[in-house]
């Protein structure tokens, strides 16, 4: 018997082959996989959009425009509605790129191709009875075409040498034959590599993200923290210098001033960077008298500020105050002139870091620890007190992110007009109102709002919503065992609208107090009440029942 063996010639022959066969036939397989999932995911759309029809008819409601994203074997289909037409249609940009149903939904709104058709369309997810786990419905959307982009976390940064920084990259749509690349401009500054910006030596670069043909771009500034023991002239004059982009400022000593006036506001000019490292200390201006008062510490005039101090949030803390040295004397305030401790405009960027105390000691309802006119700010890990005012005005052009943060005010501790993106993990007391809202919050997820003397969240007008309420204790809760619960946790008025209720508690006299005018568009589907909540507030098939072990109504 001949038993011959495969030459090493034949044995590259066979496997060039076989190579060159799944060079051709994976390309094919993986087409066929993604049709297959597709036709898969446009069957789950149908079979919802026969239950929404069904929804619709059964609650006498008109039918809306509606987005419907599937999620297939990791992928993710959009489909669009029209009711006028009555047709369903895949969307150009399938499949999309996530890592789940609600990031594939972000990345469509982030990218502004996931449109609100009417004034009641929001960025939550629609409930319908009998819906899929791989489906979330967005009602009253369309999604309309777009140009490939791509957008930067920050527009630029100023790190040190024993730094890193990472920027992440927003891209849309996401295609399979393309990826994200970095490159930095000069790598003698600073080299970039999955977008962690790493410093090499002193000076000013650009970072640039390329995805295709497109681009986007963020200046980095190398330099040094400046070890600082001057006095508030001095750090006025360094941080105004405009022939200088970047100031990082490390805090040696105490910085105080006192009858001083003419010194503030410290300006922080248009496109500059500043970051001061407060190291346990202090910055502090105080009066004896309203002829010595202030406008505000701080104005942000479009720049870029960070307020920080490293260590543990619950002892190492850095502050930046006014205060009025009568403040615990009885006095007549004499004048009303106001004096904010922070003030952000002209698109400015303020962000108040890890262990941050910022206070007001002033007897005068006009003055705010933090005033955003029209920037972003990001609070994080700090505290934010006023002694006689409100702690937070939002105005509305003004953007907030909300995140570990303790606010306290005798009046209002937040008022709203402009945008909330989140408010989380948050201690929030007001002892008037804890949050006072005519603008949007996005949604409130955890944490506590509290007010001891009034309604702990007022939702006040037509333009006043709250997206999403997820979590969190929302309480009136009174000074003393007299007067507990002689307040409303909640209470929507005046035309305001609140997205959906999925859960918190709410204690108060009255859990929820929503006039006629007043909606919840999406009802209440979870969460638990001291009180009964109304029927007509409940989403549908939702009940309300007491629970005796928690003496709390229960949504479910």
């Amino acid at each position: 018997m001949n038993n011959k063996a495969f030459s090493i010639v034949e044995l590259i022959i066979v496997i060039a082959v076989i190579g060159i066969l799944a060079a051709i036939l994976i390309p094919v397989f993986s087409k066929i996989i993604d049709k297959a999932n597709e036709k898969s995911a446009l069957s789950d759309a149908k079979n919802t959009l026969t239950n929404y029809v069904a929804y619709c008819e059964s609650n006498q409601r008109s039918r809306q425009d509606l987005c419907i994203i599937v999620e297939k074997a990791k992928s993710y289909y959009a489909f669009i509605y029209e009711a006028s037409t009555g047709e369903l249609n895949n969307s150009k940009y399938n499949p999309l790129t996530a890592d789940s149903l609600e990031a594939a939904a972000d990345m469509l709104f982030e990218a502004n191709v996931l449109v609100g058709n009417n004034e009641n369309s929001m960025e939550i997810p629609l409930v319908i009875p009998e819906q899929l786990e791989n489906v979330v419905i967005y009602e009253g959307y369309a999604i309309q075409a777009g140009n490939q982009i791509i957008s930067l976390n920050k527009k630029q940064i100023g790190i040190s040498l024993d730094e890193s920084y990472t920027l992440t990259a927003n891209v849309f749509p996401q295609k399979k034959v393309l990826s994200l690349t970095w490159e930095s401009k000069d790598n003698n500054i600073a080299t970039v590599r999955d977008g962690v910006v790493t410093p090499v030596s002193y000076g000013e670069t650009e970072v640039v993200a390329h995805y295709g043909e497109v681009t986007a771009t963020c200046k980095v500034i190398v330099d040094e923290f400046i070890e600082f023991s001057g006095s508030m002239a001095e750090l006025k004059a360094l941080i105004e210098d405009e022939t200088d982009n970047a100031l990082l400022l490390r805090l040696m000593v105490n910085v105080e001033e006192t009858d001083n006036p003419a010194l503030f506001p410290i300006v922080i000019p248009e496109d500059k960077i500043v970051r001061i490292d407060f190291n346990k200390t202090e910055l502090r201006y105080s009066f004896t008298s309203d002829d010595y008062g202030i406008p505000a510490f701080i104005e942000n005039n479009g720049g870029d500020f960070y307020m920080f101090c490293p260590g543990d949030p619950e002892d190492d803390y850095g502050y930046i105050s006014i205060e009025d040295e009568r403040i615990y004397e009885t006095y007549v305030v004499e004048s009303e002139s106001v004096g904010h401790v922070l003030i952000n405009k002209n698109g400015g960027f303020i962000n108040v870091g890890n262990a941050m105390s910022v206070a007001l000691y002033k007897k005068n309802e006009l003055s705010y620890t933090v005033y955003n006119i029209d920037g972003f700010i990001e609070l994080d890990k700090g505290d934010c007190f006023n002694s006689y005012g409100t702690s937070l005005v939002n105005s509305k052009d003004g953007i907030i992110k909300i995140k570990d943060i303790y606010f306290y005010s005798p009046d209002v501790a937040i008022l709203n007009y402009g945008v909330i993106e989140s408010i989380e993990g948050s201690l929030i007391r007001g002892d008037t109102i804890a949050i006072e809202n005519y603008g949007l919050i996005k949604t409130i997820s955890d944490g506590m709002i509290l007010s001891t003397g009034g309604n702990a969240i007022e939702n006040i007008g037509k333009k006043a919503i709250i997206k999403e309420i997820s979590g969190g204790i929302i309480f009136s809760s009174g000074n003393n065992e007299l007067e507990m619960l002689q307040k409303n946790a909640l209470v929507m008025k005046d035309g305001s609208t609140i997205g959906a209720i999925t859960g918190g508690e709410f204690k108060g006299k009255e859990a929820i107090v929503c006039d006629e005018s007043s909606t919840i568009i999406y009802g209440i589907s979870g969460g638990e009440f001291r009180t009964q909540v109304p029927v007509r507030l409940l989403a549908p098939g939702k009940t309300c029942i007491y629970n005796e072990e928690t003496d709390m109504y229960i949504v479910e």
